[in-house]
């Protein structure tokens, strides 16, 4: 029952019960029940950012299943202990693939999918995105092959999501439209990807369709205490402040969010916020605050300086440098940023740089250097139909045509 309110955002709600039973039977003989209900209380708690505790109950759990053999709460515990070290990336990986091992040796189906799914965030996060989108795959496969509706539409989410990343856009309105649950979308993948989608729809210039997606967050997790929770609040509220031309309240959300993601130990989203930021606004008094956020961005990440990251912040330094018109700091930027999009693979991110570094050079009178990016990048959102870029890019460059 915990599990169910925290899949409805009632993560409170959830933890109150599942400590409640805890309490109970944690004065019982050590067996399989108390075990499992230990490794959930785990995962509740971290979701709440209550680690120590979240820690706790982790261990209790696994001391139970180690001595009893009892694979399923052990790839449950794994897994959540995984989660409460993601600051050590290699143990963080190898967590997570002994819990989806043991839960593929045991035929253990939500298990596994709950593995697939931490170890390809695992992945993601640390820059390994190859490795991460072939286990997505056959996550998906396995989920529409068993029948499981719920992660079906989980990881059918977290498809939109690379189809996205990767400029496939009509694709993944195509699979949104046939795989995304209908009902309102409370957790994770799903209410990410309707976030995802508003965002592409602004990128062409639909504002309805942006809020017919943001509309499909579930109402009532503004009261929750559930980190990932409030990220997505903060992300669906800065997209409707962008469609409503609210630049400041955008802002403090770009600020809010970057410092929650940062916490969460997602770097490269945190880096992508501040680089969306400065798509939004580019007055002088706005490029002020987002270059004190881009270097404070920048300061406190350490371990998790993935291509991506370094791409999105390189991109905004670059992007803040040239409207300022130091026009050999911005060049100098972005060329970076454009070797970093390279290697990341991912074609929305590439196509921002080469129209950032493109417009850079065509401020700076280097007009022969700026053609050839701004063709291809014009190229790329072609494809994507982001009409909001590709009116970007003419007003830079309106000579310029694919």
């Amino acid at each position: 029952m915990s599990v169910v309110l925290w899949n409805l955002g009632r993560t409170d709600e959830a933890a109150e019960l599942v400590e409640q039973a805890f309490a109970v039977l944690a004065a019982d003989e050590p067996d399989a029940d108390i075990a499992m209900l230990a490794a959930e209380a785990a995962r509740i708690h971290l979701f709440r950012g209550q680690k120590e505790t979240a820690l706790e109950r982790v261990n209790f759990a696994l001391d139970i299943a180690e001595a009893q053999n009892l694979p399923e709460v052990l790839s449950e515990a794994l897994n959540t202990k995984a989660m409460l070290v993601a600051d050590h990336p290699h143990e963080w990986r190898a967590l997570l693939r002994e819990a989806l091992a043991i839960a593929l040796e045991h035929d253990l189906l939500l298990s596994a999918l709950r593995a697939y799914n931490n170890l390809a965030i695992a992945l993601w996060t640390t820059g390994r995105d190859d490795e991460a989108d072939a286990l997505t795959s056959e996550a998906l496969e396995l989920a529409r092959s068993r029948g499981n509706v719920s992660y079906t539409g989980w990881f059918a989410a977290a498809h939109v999501i690379l189809l996205i990343q990767d400029g496939a856009w009509d694709e993944a309105l195509a699979v949104a439209d046939d795989l995304l649950p209908v009902g309102p979308a409370a957790q994770g993948n799903p209410a990410l990807a309707c976030c995802l989608l508003a965002d592409l729809a602004l990128d062409r210039g639909d504002r309805e369709s942006a809020a017919g997606y943001l509309d499909r967050i579930a109402p009532g997790l503004e009261s929750s205490s559930d980190q990932q929770q409030q990220a997505l609040l903060y992300y669906r509220d800065r997209v409707r402040a962008l469609a409503e031309h609210r630049i400041d309240d955008l802002l403090d959300l770009v600020e809010i969010s970057a410092d929650l993601a940062l916490e969460l130990g997602y770097d490269e989203s945190a880096a992508g916020l501040v680089g969306r930021g400065v798509d939004a606004a580019r007055d002088a008094a706005d490029r002020d605050r987002l270059s004190r956020l881009v270097d404070l961005v920048d300061q406190r990440s350490t371990v998790r300086r993935t291509r991506g990251f370094d791409a999105e912040l390189d991109r905004a330094r670059g992007t803040l440098a040239s409207l300022a018109e130091d026009h050999d700091g911005a060049i100098d930027a972005l060329a970076r940023a454009l070797g970093h999009a390279r290697g990341r693979g991912k074609a929305f991110l590439l196509a921002r740089v080469l129209a950032e570094y493109g417009a850079a050079l065509a401020r700076a009178g280097r007009h022969e250097e700026a053609e050839p990016l701004l063709v291809e990048a014009r190229s790329l959102f072609e494809q994507m139909g982001a009409s909001v870029w590709l009116q970007r890019i003419d007003a830079v460059a309106p000579a310029v045509r694919s």
